[in-house]
């Protein structure tokens, strides 16, 4: 069996909150707990959840902005982190971002030409000629004219600034794309479009795609398989459409429930929140109606009982199964 592209392995990311006398932390919390999923190349994977729920903070650790504080991530074998200066530049070329706004992440200041090509100048060793054919290349791609490299950012709209974004994470030629958001900023629409246009070329590059979203009509159109986060654990995981339709975590639930229309964010409300600095038990256990003295202990997530492809669960009382 080929070894995964991307792998967690019970990673943890603590952050500190404040320090005592002596300079140590005195108390810290986990933004990601004991962690563990992976994803093969050529597929795509949606990573859902409520905001700080630590979606970002593991794209932030795949691309290098954090280290876990205990166990590793595995980028196609090799421990990250861990890598030499010119196994770094590797890493920088097989994996790229793309972020929620776009008009944040382009310099307003340089043309399209001069945003691909500095990515280019940096990532590889293309001369002249051959970084201006893969720009071209790079365009066609993403179904933009080859005028656009003589434009300003300013001068497109949010789906085409879009456009450009994901060119500029292309041209590398990366394996893997972690995508942060990328349409949460745009008309329904325009979501569409680049949503099919991120499907095609799936398909068509065989690039992996980790996709971070609040939105599960936008996961469930995109992704085959799909993780399910609270308060940085893994609450619900397994093919997008059984959990979807079939799920067994009440958070799963709530969280399906909360979305009148299709294409709507999440954002649900509490007085209670999870406790991150001293995790007890399941985090969940004070939103949830069926919580009781057993949900002290921490539930392992395991396969739900009538399970197709691998659909897991962490939950002592799943719904629609017997205690």
């Amino acid at each position: 069996m080929p070894e995964p592209l991307l792998q967690f392995d019970h990673v943890t990311k603590k952050f500190d909150l404040n320090k005592n006398w002596f300079g140590k932390p005195s108390n810290a919390f986990r933004a990601v707990n004991e962690v563990t999923w992976q994803v093969e190349q050529g597929s795509a994977l949606g990573i859902v959840g409520e905001s700080d729920c630590g979606k970002s903070t593991m794209a932030r650790m795949v691309v290098g902005l954090e280290l876990p504080t205990s166990r590793e991530v595995r980028f196609a074998g090799k421990t990250l982190g861990k890598w030499l200066k010119e196994e770094a530049i590797l890493i920088r070329q097989s994996v790229q971002m793309v972020f929620q706004d776009p008009s944040a992440s382009l310099n307003p200041r340089q043309r399209i030409r001069e945003i691909l090509e500095l990515q280019l100048q940096w990532l590889t060793d293309f001369r002249a000629e051959q970084r201006t054919k893969r720009m071209e290349e790079v365009l066609e791609q993403v179904q933009l004219p080859l005028a656009t490299l003589e434009r300003y950012p300013h001068e497109f709209s949010g789906g085409q600034a879009q456009r450009i974004s994901i060119a500029r994470a292309l041209i590398s030629k990366p394996k893997l794309l972690l995508l942060d958001e990328p349409v949460s900023a745009l008309d329904v629409s325009v979501q569409a479009q680049i949503l099919l246009l991120l499907e095609e070329m799936r398909k068509e590059l065989g690039v992996t795609y980790v996709f971070i979203s609040h939105d599960l009509a936008v996961v469930e159109q995109l992704c085959p398989s799909v993780l399910v986060m609270y308060a940085g654990s893994i609450v619900e995981s397994g093919p997008t459409h059984q959990l979807f339709e079939h799920r067994r975590h009440p958070y799963t639930d709530l969280l399906i429930r909360s979305v009148p229309v299709p294409g709507k964010s999440l954002e649900l409300k509490s007085e209670e929140k999870a406790d991150l600095e001293n995790p007890q038990g399941c985090a969940f256990r004070h939103r949830c109606p069926k919580a009781n003295q057993q949900c002290s202990r921490v539930p392992n997530l395991k396969e739900v009982r009538v399970s197709i492809g691998g659909h897991k669960c962490a939950c002592h009382y799943p719904l629609n199964e017997a205690a």
